[in-house]
């Protein structure tokens, strides 16, 4: 993995000409180069205090492509810019883009479409306390105005600086490929882009203050990282966000990851439990209700041979009290003894059996 400056690489060197007019040197190589690239070693910006370290996701986060970065007829160029830090080479967010995107979720001016509506959301998010000064709190944050409309001093200002990668052993940049068409359905134009990979962790970095409404603190500066937190989560940051890009998660230790986890298999757990209870619930449930349905047809039945039973002897001819047997105990019937002994009283009515009666008789338990 290479550790070199990338931004160099990516602006200068692939540029390089051996000669005048000449193609650029190996640009294969050097595109390997950049996106086999891994963090420079760096501490974090002096005297920052607040501190967000969120964690991207697939596809991963885009930043700077309005810069240009394109060679006419060379397949292996990026064709989109990118944003590093001129020092390090390591990929940033400047603290300008995230301080737009912070205000911008504050709704920009009164014509703007869906105003109203962040207005609201930012309320929901703020302290109960804070609650209905979204527009003083804005003005403080970005503008520098406090809430009497006198102008903050330089020291007493929110500061925005660049969010930077922390991820140690990872490759940082991926490339990717876009394709706008001219017509929806035909001629498509392959366009490379670079962008930070998915499951890259970055650092956004404030100095923040606490805002005061008159002599009461209406927000700590704690509460504002908390605010700038819910945003980054809600909204995501850099190109692209309405196709997935730069969308960010909770930046988790290994210990935090390993505890996550835990939870998420003792919730996988509990809910197969739960799942098996209530499958085992149901079956008792099913096998009740079977039973009742069983007893309930056994005493239907019942009911039915007996009533049945009862007028067998009116019954004048055979066929008409076979037929009668037959409606009341179905196909497999099973007579009790006295329903027996009065089928026996109708056999004794008829003096002259055939063999076909014979058997019929023994078909309800009587010889």
């Amino acid at each position: 993995m290479s550790s070199a400056n990338v931004g160099w690489m990516f602006y200068k060197e692939v540029f390089e000409k051996l000669e005048d007019n000449a193609y650029p040197r190996d640009m294969k190589r050097v595109n390997k180069d950049i996106l086999d690239s891994t963090l420079v070693q760096y501490d974090y910006p002096k005297g920052s205090h607040h501190a967000i370290k969120l964690t991207t996701t697939y596809p991963g986060l885009v930043v700077g492509s309005g810069y240009t970065h394109a060679l006419k007829d060379e397949k292996e160029n990026f064709n989109f810019g990118f944003f590093f830090d001129h020092t390090t080479g390591m990929p940033i967010i400047p603290g300008s883009t995230v301080k737009g995107v912070l205000r911008s979720m504050f709704g920009q001016n009164k014509n703007e479409k869906y105003k109203e509506e962040k207005e609201k959301l930012i309320d929901a998010l703020l302290p109960q306390n804070a609650r209905g000064k979204v527009k003083s709190i804005k003005e403080a944050i970005f503008e520098g105005v406090n809430s009497d409309d006198t102008q903050q001093s330089t020291y007493e200002r929110d500061i925005f600086l660049d969010a930077f990668v922390i991820s140690r052993e990872k490759k940082l940049l991926a490339d990717d490929t876009i394709t706008p068409h001219k017509n929806p359905f035909k001629d498509p134009v392959p366009n490379r882009m670079l962008k930070i990979a998915s499951d890259i962790e970055i650092c956004f970095a404030f100095e923040l203050h606490d805002f005061y409404d008159g002599d009461s603190m209406v927000l700590s500066a704690e509460e504002k990282e908390k605010l700038f937190l819910d945003l980054l989560l809600w909204n995501g940051i850099g190109a692209k966000t309405n196709v997935g890009y730069g969308q960010l998660n909770l930046f988790l230790t290994e210990e935090q990851k390993a505890e996550v986890e835990r939870e998420e298999e003792k919730r996988k757990a509990e809910e197969k439990a739960n799942a098996d209870r209530e499958r085992s619930e149901d079956k008792e449930t099913k096998r009740r209700e079977l039973e009742a349905k069983q007893k309930a047809d056994r005493e239907a039945k019942k009911s039915k041979a007996n009533e049945g039973i009862n007028t067998l002897l009116k019954c004048n001819t055979l066929a008409e009290g076979f037929k009668l047997l037959k409606d009341s105990f179905g196909k497999n019937p099973n007579p009790t003894k006295e329903q027996k002994e009065i089928i026996l009283a109708f056999k004794k009515q008829h003096k002259k059996l055939s063999k076909g009666n014979q058997k019929t008789f023994k078909k309800y338990g009587v010889s």
